[in-house]
């Protein structure tokens, strides 16, 4: 669970091991209140870049799950980045993580 989202160059790192190489499909779990609503969300691995804008869930405590592309991965180490795509609406942009 990623929150508090304050700044652009906030952002949350994780480096994966994948045993075979592919597509994947990349989806977030998130949410965001109607005041933080249009927030931009991106999803940095390699030269590989997703976006999402993400529309309102409502409140905090409600979540939805958005695809926010596909990614071709070779076997092995993977850094992904996760942060917000520019400047945030709001001093709490939400909670994301990637599913």
């Amino acid at each position: 669970n990623l929150g508090y989202w304050q700044s652009a160059g906030d952002h949350a790192t994780w480096t994966i091991e994948l045993p075979v190489g592919g597509k994947f499909e990349v989806s977030c779990e998130y949410a965001v209140t109607p005041e933080s609503a249009g927030n931009s969300l991106q999803l940095l691995c390699g030269e590989q870049r997703l976006n999402a804008t993400l529309p309102s869930t409502g409140n905090w405590e409600t979540f939805q799950t958005v695809v926010l592309g596909q990614l071709m991965l070779a076997a092995g180490q993977e850094r992904v980045v996760v942060g917000p795509a520019g400047p945030t609406t709001s001093s709490r942009t939400g909670s994301t993580g990637p599913t």
